[in-house]
């Protein structure tokens, strides 16, 4: 049985890598995982800049930057019934092949 997995990607708004970290981490295989993207302060550009890989992504947006503890607290505090977090930043890719890294 598989058990739910919550990938959190803690972001300060539309970086170079959040298209290619929320599409990787939308084309894993894992059938229990979900995406969640928390903007932790300069937050505007981050829906505009979703990608349309992760359509099922759920954002998140922070009235300010508390750092990535604290976005990632907010983030578990958000989820309920999850049994795993993976929590990264905005720059992690995951391939299809290999594991995060």
């Amino acid at each position: 049985m598989l058990r739910p997995l919550f990938a959190v990607i803690v972001t300060t708004g539309s970086g170079p890598g959040l298209e290619a970290a929320a599409a990787s981490l939308a084309a894993q295989n894992y059938e229990e995982l979900s995406l969640l993207v928390v903007a932790n302060g300069d937050a505007l550009q981050v829906p505009d800049a979703w990608p349309p890989s992760a359509p099922n992504a759920f954002v998140r947006l922070l009235d300010e930057n508390r750092g990535f503890g604290a976005a990632c607290n907010e983030a578990a505090l958000m989820v309920d019934g999850s049994a795993f977090f993976l929590f990264c930043h905005d720059d992690v890719y995951c391939s299809s092949q290999t594991p995060c890294n």
